[in-house]
């Protein structure tokens, strides 16, 4: 019963924790909007879509602009103009007071949402972290504790993230929130052959988050791509086939959420939905930058994919766990590493020093020769061990001479000598060793070095 109250008692400690983060972000956005055009931008078109502003639609005050003075009031260049850095001029169907989003809409969207529900358009992207953090301090806890714990929050608070990026309008920030909260959520859901992945609902929407978190920015692709592949593979391996197809329609689903508001209300960047924007990157070149930046990141995307399934293909692991025993001599040599100093049972020194000679490394066993902690053969045998002058033996528990280990065999004893002497040789005649290290051929400590006196309680200036 003990345990169980020690365990709720933690459980709440991590809930307070996490409750005081999470408040500390939502109560206390900076909402500094002059950080970045994109920031100031979600900001504005939060507000004025809550105030009843249409997504795609005319602009009320250009449509009041003379003709002729249209293009002074004018920022910009190519087909990405406007007037105020926030809405973007789109003519189209004879309309030239027609505008939309000119940033991707899916943060704006959220924030006119809490705008109306009187919470405040400012506290979208804190109220994202705010889970973020949550999911975070739950995760450590289930998988390590109140170590856990410290150690996750530790490497949150560490960063700018909860400080600055997630106090604001930073919507790359309320992406990689997203993905982060359902990849934690994903280690949270018990194995993946089974628990929470054996239902539909859960392994959907943890795929769901990963492909929505693309409409907060198209940049999640690098994120949420990935881990969706990787996790419903790993999730596939695991013997949950039909919880892998949950996890990617999920993803599909949420992912269609971008496609449907880039076809419907919003491309700033161009039509990444049809054929020709991505002939025009890749093909003509005509945005050579991009292509360039766009090649690189998928190249690391590559990378990252293939390192996640080698780490959870059991063909891979396999191979790694049988790669680990055939480090190449050269690789050894090249590492300053000459000589492998063993200790352990005959059998554990027999099968190391195989490993080493099979790469070209000499094989010294450690031998402990008088003291022997946990010999199962000498503790049968109280006469082997040595006594002092108080009449106290190294063999009783509680007369142990300064620390538990301190269990030394009489030298003058022939049983103690012949017992010694059968243990070295079969070291010794294991073919694959070298050489035998004799430690401890000597007798425990009579005065320790002085550093040692505080630690043990003593004062040993009169010896």
């Amino acid at each position: 019963m003990g345990a169980v109250w020690r365990r709720l008692a933690g459980a709440w400690g991590v809930a307070l924790l996490a409750a005081a983060g999470a408040a500390f972000l939502v109560l206390r956005p900076h909402d500094d909007r002059m950080s970045g055009l994109d920031s100031m931008c979600y900001g504005a078109m939060s507000e004025a879509v809550a105030g009843g502003r249409a997504w795609v639609g005319e602009d009320g005050v250009w449509a009041q602009v003379p003709r002729a003075a249209r293009r002074g009031l004018l920022y910009g260049r190519g087909n990405r103009v406007t007037r105020d850095w926030v809405w973007q001029w789109s003519p189209e169907d004879g309309r030239d007071a027609m505008t939309r989003p000119y940033f991707p809409p899916g943060p704006a969207w959220l924030g006119s949402w809490m705008a109306r529900a009187g919470v405040g358009a400012e506290r979208t992207v804190p109220l994202l972290g705010a889970i973020w953090w949550c999911c975070l301090l739950a995760a450590g806890w289930k998988r390590g504790g109140w170590a856990g714990v410290v150690a996750s929050a530790a490497l949150a608070v560490a960063t700018p993230w909860p400080a600055w990026f997630l106090r604001g309008w930073h919507a790359e920030a309320a992406g990689a929130a997203v993905v982060g909260a359902a990849w934690l959520s994903a280690s949270m859901g018990g194995g993946a052959g089974g628990g929470w992945w054996r239902r539909g609902a859960f392994p959907a929407a943890v795929g769901f988050l990963l492909g929505g978190s693309l409409c907060l920015h198209p940049t999640m692709l690098l994120l949420a791509g990935p881990a969706a592949l990787v996790l419903g593979l790993h999730v596939a391996w695991s013997g949950n086939g039909r919880g892998a197809g949950w996890l990617w329609g999920g993803a599909a689903a949420g992912a269609g959420l971008l496609w449907w508001t880039t076809r419907a209300v919003a491309h700033p960047y161009g039509d990444w939905t049809r054929w020709a924007w991505w002939r025009q990157m890749f093909v003509h070149g005509t945005i050579a930058e991009h292509g360039v930046m766009a090649a690189g990141l998928a190249g690391l995307v590559l990378l990252g994919v293939a390192a996640g399934l080698a780490a959870w293909h059991p063909a891979c692991r396999r191979l790694a766990r049988a790669a680990a025993g055939k480090i190449p001599g050269w690789a050894w040599a090249a590492a300053g590493v000459t000589t492998l100093v063993v200790d352990g049972t005959p059998e554990q020194i027999r099968r190391i020093a195989g490993w080493g000679k099979a790469a070209g490394l000499r094989t010294v066993a450690w031998f402990w020769t008088l003291n022997r902690p946990g010999d199962a053969e000498a503790l049968r045998h109280p006469e082997w061990y040595a006594w002092s002058a108080e009449g106290k033996s190294c063999h009783a528990e509680a007369d142990r001479p300064f620390v538990a280990y301190y269990q030394f065999l009489c030298p003058g004893n022939p049983e103690v000598r012949d017992y010694l002497k059968r243990q070295v040789l079969a070291v010794a005649a294991i073919p694959e060793v070298d050489a035998v290290q004799l430690d401890y051929i000597r007798l425990p400590d009579v005065v320790l070095p002085t550093a040692l006196w505080a630690t043990y309680g003593l004062d040993m200036s009169t010896i």
